[in-house]
């Protein structure tokens, strides 16, 4: 398996590793939400946001 943890591309990592360290990484990073007007901290405005999906990524299908 492939993946990249702290920022360093390990090309080769056993799965158990791998699922260590996702889960000791923390919080992930995104923690708000874009909603309606009024109801969250980003509002939904058109055409300002894109979003950008790798179909090489594992984890591409929970967004597509």
């Amino acid at each position: 398996m492939k993946a990249m943890i702290s920022g360093v591309w390990h090309a080769d990592i056993d799965p158990q590793i791998y699922a260590a360290a996702r889960r000791d990484a923390g919080p992930e990073p995104f923690r708000h939400w874009v909603t309606p007007a009024g109801e969250g901290r980003f509002t939904a405005e058109a055409g300002r946001y894109h979003l950008y999906v790798s179909h090489a990524c594992p984890f591409a299908h929970r967004v597509i």
